[in-house]
C-alpha cells in the first residue's frame, strides 16, 4: 500500500512539473522585490518579506493605501451592488472541507502567450477587450509571442474536455483553466485550454476566452443570480465588445493591495466597518 501512495505521489508531482516547466515562475517576475542594501531606516521597517540571494537580500515592502485608491475604495463601499457582487464571486473554499471563504490573487505580472492556432482576429478582440485592465493597481497583463517568456498560456486542447452532454454555452463546456498557486494562495502561472474541435458554434469561442480569463485573475465563482448579464462572472454572460464597468470594478477592489496574509470573509467584514466609518466621516 505503501508503495502504491509513494509512486502516485511522484506520478502526480511529475505531471506538475512537466505541466509548469514551460511557463516563467521565476521569482523576478512575481511580486517586486528590490535590494536591501538600497532602503534607508524608515524603509526597512516596512519590509514584510525577504529573500536571502548571493550576496544580498531582496525585500518587498508593504504598499500603502493612497489617497486616490481610499477614494475608490470609499465608493466602492459606498456601492453595495459591488460589494455584495464581490462577496458572492472573490471567497472560495481552497481545499476540500476546508472551512474558510478566502480570496486569491495573482502576486506577479501576467503574461500571455496565444496558441498560434488561434484566429489573428480573436487575439485581436480578446487584447482590445482587455486592454481597460491591462495596468490596474496591482495586476499588470501583458503579452508575448514568445513561449517561453509566458506565464499564462492560452492553448487549443489536443483531446476533448468535459462532458459532451453538457450545454455548449456553459462557460466551462469544453473549455477550462488551471492556475498554479503558492502556500499563500498567490498565484504565478495558469493555462487556458479551449475545445475548438468539438465547439460547433465557433462564435463561442471568444465568449469562453473572456470569461475564463477574467474569473482566473481571482478565481472567482460565477454568479446566477443578482448581476447583470454584461458581468463576465455572470453564468448568463451576454458577448459584449467592451469590458463591463462591473468587471472593471470588482477588480480593482480584488487588487486594491495584495494580501501578505489570508483574507477571508471575516477580514473583508473588518475592512468594510473600518472604511464606512472613515469614508462617512470625510
Amino acid at each position: 500500500m505503501k508503495i502504491t501512495l509513494l509512486i502516485l505521489s511522484f506520478i502526480i508531482h511529475s505531471c506538475i512539473a512537466i505541466w509548469a516547466q514551460n511557463l516563467n515562475t521565476s521569482l523576478n517576475d512575481r511580486a517586486k522585490f528590490i535590494s536591501i542594501k538600497t532602503l534607508n531606516e524608515n524603509q526597512r521597517l516596512k519590509i514584510i518579506e525577504e529573500v536571502a540571494i548571493s550576496n544580498d537580500t531582496l525585500v518587498r515592502l508593504r504598499s500603502k493605501i493612497s489617497d486616490e485608491d481610499k477614494a475608490y475604495l470609499c465608493n466602492c463601499f459606498k456601492n453595495d451592488t459591488v460589494i455584495r457582487v464581490y462577496r458572492n464571486i472573490a471567497f472560495t473554499r481552497k481545499t476540500k472541507g476546508h472551512r474558510k471563504l478566502q480570496t486569491s490573487q495573482w502576486n506577479s505580472e501576467i503574461m500571455i502567450y496565444f496558441d498560434p492556432k488561434f484566429s489573428k482576429q480573436i487575439i485581436k478582440d480578446f487584447k482590445v477587450f482587455f486592454k481597460p485592465i491591462q495596468n490596474l493597481n496591482n495586476l499588470k497583463i501583458n503579452y508575448t509571442t514568445k513561449v517561453n517568456e509566458a506565464n499564462y498560456h492560452i492553448k487549443i486542447s489536443e483531446g476533448a474536455i468535459g462532458d459532451d452532454d453538457s450545454e455548449e454555452k456553459e462557460p466551462f463546456s469544453k473549455a477550462t483553466y488551471n492556475l498554479v498557486t503558492d502556500s499563500n494562495y498567490k498565484y504565478y502561472a495558469g493555462k487556458i485550454f479551449i475545445d475548438l474541435e468539438n465547439i460547433k458554434d465557433k462564435s463561442l469561442v471568444i465568449l469562453k476566452l473572456k470569461q475564463l480569463f477574467f474569473n482566473s485573475l481571482g478565481h472567482f465563482q460565477l454568479s446566477y443570480i443578482g448581476i447583470k448579464t454584461d458581468s463576465l462572472s455572470n453564468a448568463y454572460y451576454i458577448n459584449s465588445d467592451f469590458i463591463s464597468e462591473t468587471d472593471i470594478s470588482l477588480l480593482k477592489l480584488h487588487y486594491f493591495k495584495i494580501h501578505n496574509n489570508t483574507f477571508d470573509e471575516h477580514n473583508f467584514l473588518n475592512l468594510e466597518q473600518e472604511l464606512r466609518k472613515t469614508c462617512y466621516n470625510d
